[in-house]
C-alpha cells in the first residue's frame, strides 16, 4: 500500500483530528487512525516529529494540545521526545498534557524530565506528573514521589504519588507508605490510606512475580486475565522488615470495622500479595463478608498464601 503524501502531512492529520474529535463515538476510530498512520507513514515519522517539536515551541495552546494528543496516540518513546519541550510551557494545561505524554519515555529519561515538575504550582500538573512517572515505571523518581507523598499540600497529589509508587514497584517505598497509615487518620483521609495499601500490594506483587496488575480484585476478571502468584514464592515478611511492619499495619486496617470498604479491600489485596501467612484467619473471616468485593478480594488473597500449614 503506497503512502498518500497529503494524508501523511502533519497539518492534514491535525485538521482531521479536530474534525473527528467533534463527532460523537469516534474515539476508538481516531486511535486506530493514528496507529495505522504511524505504520503507513513510517517513512515520514521524522518529519512529523519535527513538525510537532516546532508546534510545541511556538504554536498556540490549542495547537500544542493537539500535537501532544497525536504524540500520545502513537505511544512510543520516540514520539514522546518532543513533549519534553512543552514541560516548561506557560500554559498549565499544556504542561499537564506534556507530562502525560512523557510517560512513554524510557524510565530514566522520564525521571530526569518529569521530577522537576513535581514542584509545579498547579495541583493538576503535579498530579498528572506523578501518574506519568508511575506509568513510565521510573525508579529514578522514587525519592521525589516519596517527598510528594509525604509533604504535598494537596491530598489528590499525594494519592497520585502513592499510586505511582505502586506502579514502579520499588520496595524502598514500603516503609513510608506504611507510616502514612498512622499519620493519615480519619474519614477525610481514607483515600490516602486506600492508595497507600494498594501501592504496597502492587510493590509486593512486583517483588514476588515481576508483574503489577491494575485490577483489585482480579476475581471478577476472566481467568485468562488474572495474574498468578507462584505458590511457594514465600512470605515476604520473613526476609524483609519493611514488609513485616507493613503486614502488621495492613492487618490492623483489615480487622477494623470502622474502616471503609475500599481501604479494607486494598489491605486484603496487599496481605495476599505479601504472602502474609499470619493473616490467613482474618482474611478467611472477611471472605464471608456482606461486602461482595471485599469477600472476593479476601478469597483471592487467601489463594495467594498457598496451602495452609
Amino acid at each position: 500500500m503506497g503512502n498518500d503524501p497529503q494524508k501523511c502531512d502533519p497539518g492534514y492529520l491535525m485538521e482531521s483530528t479536530r474534525q473527528l474529535r467533534n463527532r460523537p463515538a469516534t474515539a476508538a476510530f481516531l486511535a486506530a487512525l493514528f496507529l495505522s498512520t504511524a505504520l503507513v507513514c513510517a517513512g515520514q515519522t521524522s518529519a512529523q516529529l519535527e513538525s510537532a517539536e516546532s508546534i510545541l515551541r511556538s504554536g498556540s495552546v490549542e495547537e500544542k494540545r493537539e500535537a501532544l494528543y497525536q504524540l500520545r496516540v502513537i505511544g512510543t518513546a520516540e514520539a514522546a521526545r518532543p513533549a519534553v519541550y512543552a514541560l516548561g510551557d506557560l500554559s498549565p494545561t499544556v504542561r499537564a498534557e506534556a507530562a502525560s505524554t512523557c510517560a512513554y519515555l524510557s524510565p530514566d529519561t522520564a525521571a530526569a524530565s518529569l521530577v522537576p515538575l513535581l514542584d509545579d504550582k498547579q495541583t493538576f500538573v503535579r498530579k498528572e506528573t506523578a501518574l506519568a512517572l508511575g506509568r513510565s515505571r521510573a525508579k529514578g523518581a522514587v525519592q521525589g514521589l516519596l517527598r510528594v507523598f509525604e509533604k504535598d499540600r494537596k491530598q489528590e497529589v499525594r494519592a497520585a504519588a502513592a499510586t505511582a509508587l505502586g506502579l514502579i514497584g520499588d520496595p524502598a517505598a514500603v516503609p513510608a507508605l506504611t507510616r502514612s497509615f498512622s499519620k493519615n487518620r480519619g474519614s477525610s483521609k481514607a483515600f490516602l490510606r486506600r492508595e497507600a495499601a494498594g501501592a504496597i500490594g502492587r510493590i509486593a506483587q512486583s517483588v514476588r512475580t515481576g508483574i503489577v496488575t491494575d485490577s483489585i480484585p482480579e476475581s471478577f476478571l476472566p481467568s485468562k486475565f488474572k495474574t498468578s502468584l507462584a505458590i511457594g514464592a514465600g512470605d515476604l515478611t520473613e526476609s524483609d522488615p519493611g514488609f513485616r511492619q507493613a503486614a502488621k499495619s495492613l492487618s490492623a486496617l483489615l480487622s477494623n470495622p470502622k474502616e471503609g470498604g475500599e481501604v479494607r479491600r486494598n489491605a486484603a489485596f496487599a496481605l495476599g500479595a505479601i504472602g502474609y501467612e499470619a493473616a490467613r484467619i482474618e482474611l478467611s473471616s472477611c471472605a464471608v463478608s456482606d461486602d461482595t468485593i471485599l469477600s472476593e478480594t479476601c478469597k483471592e488473597a487467601v489463594s495467594k498464601l498457598g496451602p495452609g500449614l
